[in-house]
């Protein structure tokens, strides 16, 4: 009786139910043909279902695309933002009006700021060209290298279980099934990758390099981006070509996520050195290195920077530096192929068997390669330097396609140069601060003027100059500086002219006979003559000027150059 009284209630509850559902779907469906949704969200299932039915890599690489948009957005206003603030700020001043000095600092701390904000936004790569850029410290303005130095510290964030992630697509296991000890824990970071201390099976001790897992699929969509914002900026402040500097960052970045390239530099750098006993390269351990991961021989050192750890080791610093120049002179002067990153972390120090001091050459990713006909042309331009010969200079600079090869010997030598037709400045006058303002309106403007020129004229230079050499110069800027910390205790000057002349024989000598070795003793006799005598008289030099710098006579040269740029010489002269 129950059930036949409640089975209508639930027949009619059941209609109601099913009657509701089908109006909601119709209105639902009216809804989305009425604003057009349909092809939206077939598209957005379609795409659902192709992301889920894909492996791990290429999931990877969807989700890489979708964040460029977002990345290129970002970049896009933050160029656009910097364009306006140029041109807005710069509109009704030219070069030679009052006030358009500070005018300009003040725009360049802007974009520099703007430029760091979507760097540390955008992450990968845009770290590596904020890096990249503070390395230009020959181009850029000083408001951009003391903004973006803070990206030379900055460590890519990175998501958990990302290693094993990255072993199982290198080698298809876990790093604990790689190795027999892997710790988790980096023992060091950069822009590109972290460093992981293992022991394989058979006991070796090793470092393992593991590269960040999405940069390489970044790549190609962060430098279109990366472009887009450098032509911005270009357009509006010529005088930085920031398409030119992505162009050659993105070479090297590119040659730097390739472990596979790096581990063989790595190996044509041991083979270069071998003649040079006390540089040691580890070794790479091919079974365990692919693109993206890279396995070489542990070291236990110390940084070449670490005084303190170097003394208590009983390693002379006077012998490490005298190392350290004549190891990266062999590289430009006889093989071409350069170490371009050799900062202190690459560079470690240890004993050897007789307990003197043997440097170690890590992190290889980025190297530059001279030509022959540069590499020759680069060490007899050094050989004529020291024996001051101008048309000798002037042909080897043209070589390398350099007008101004005074100015490229002042660059090579990182000193001013004094021939017969460029002697040094006369500006003895000027002792001091009251000194300067003695100084006629007329003379300070030629002073001015001479700094401007000597920018402009330095600038051109370094576009002349074969890119090599650009990587090159900046390489012997980081060896000066790791000289000057330990408390410039080698002549630089003579240690590299002395390997550039070797290369220079080496590469140029006509066979074997009794009159080429005479030939050859003759030259060498005449140039190590040059070069003492060079060298008594900058000793001279060095010991007059330290003594007018302590009577207070004249400034701190070398402390003023050391702490600034030549942008920094010229904008304080015009103050």
């Amino acid at each position: 009786m129950w059930n036949k009284l409640r089975a209508p209630s639930l027949f009619k509850a059941a209609s109601t139910t099913s009657l509701y559902r089908r109006s909601i779907n119709t209105k639902i469906s009216k809804f989305i043909r009425s604003r057009g949704l349909v092809a939206p969200l077939v598209l957005f299932t379609a795409g659902a279902g192709t992301y889920y039915y894909q492996d791990e890599p290429t999931r990877r690489q969807l989700r890489v695309t979708l964040q460029g948009v977002n990345r290129l957005i970002r970049s896009v206003i933050t160029g656009a933002i910097v364009t306006l603030d140029y041109k807005i700020t710069l509109h009704d001043v030219t070069d030679e009006s009052a006030g358009y000095t500070e005018r300009l600092n003040a725009v360049h701390k802007r974009a520099a700021e703007r430029i760091l904000w979507c760097c540390l936004k955008n992450g990968g790569l845009y770290i590596k060209f904020g890096q990249g850029l503070v390395i230009m410290n020959h181009i850029l303005p000083r408001p951009y290298l003391e903004t973006l130095v803070v990206l030379q510290d900055k460590v890519l964030t990175r998501g958990p279980h990302e290693v094993e992630t990255l072993f199982r697509e290198e080698f298809g296991k876990l790093p604990s099934e790689v190795f027999r000890e892997f710790d988790e824990e980096p023992i060091a970071a950069a822009s590109l990758a972290q460093v992981h201390k293992a022991v394989t099976h058979t006991g070796d001790e090793v470092a393992v390099k593991v590269q960040y897992i999405d940069l390489q699929d970044r790549f190609l969509g962060d430098m279109f981006t990366m472009r887009i914002l450098a032509v911005l900026l270009g357009k509006v402040y010529p005088k930085l070509d920031f398409a030119d500097i992505l162009k050659e960052l993105k070479g090297n970045m590119a040659r730097e996520l390739d472990f596979v390239a790096e581990a063989t530099n790595a190996e044509k750098c041991a083979r270069d050195l071998s003649h040079l006993p006390y540089v040691y390269v580890p070794k790479v351990h091919w079974n365990l290195t692919t693109k993206k991961i890279l396995t070489t021989e542990f070291i236990h050192g110390v940084k070449i920077s670490n005084k303190q750890a170097l003394a208590e080791a009983g390693l002379s610093l006077h012998d490490i530096d005298n190392k350290l120049v004549r190891c990266f002179a062999d590289q430009i002067f006889h093989s071409g192929h350069v170490h371009a990153d050799p900062h202190p972390g690459n560079l470690y120090v240890r004993k050897d068997k007789q307990g003197k001091a043997e440097l170690v050459l890590l992190d290889h990713g980025l190297y530059e390669y001279m030509e022959a006909t540069e590499r020759i042309a680069l060490a007899n331009m050094f050989k004529a330097i020291v024996l001051k010969d101008e048309e000798a200079m002037r042909l080897h600079a043209h070589t390398m396609n350099v007008d101004e090869w005074h100015l490229l010997a002042c660059c090579l030598t990182q000193k001013y140069v004094a021939t017969k037709s460029n002697p040094p400045p006369d500006w003895r006058k000027i002792k001091n601060k009251s000194d300067w303002k003695k100084l006629s309106e007329q003379e300070k403007k030629e002073i001015r003027d001479y700094f401007e020129d000597l920018h402009s004229r330095m600038l051109d230079v370094m576009k002349q100059m074969p890119k090599p050499l650009m990587l090159i110069m900046r390489n012997l800027n980081t060896i000066r500086s790791i000289h000057r910390d330990h408390g410039n205790l080698v002549n630089r000057y003579i240690i590299m002219a002395r390997s550039a002349v070797e290369g220079a024989e080496k590469s140029t000598r006509q066979g074997h006979g009794l009159l080429s070795i005479a030939r050859s003793y003759k030259e060498r006799f005449m140039f190590e003559y040059h070069l003492k005598l060079d060298s008594i008289r900058s000793w001279l030099l060095v010991k007059a000027l330290t003594v007018l710098v302590w009577l207070g006579r004249v400034p701190n040269f070398e402390e003023t150059l050391n702490r600034n740029s030549p942008q920094d010489i010229e904008l304080k002269t015009l103050n």
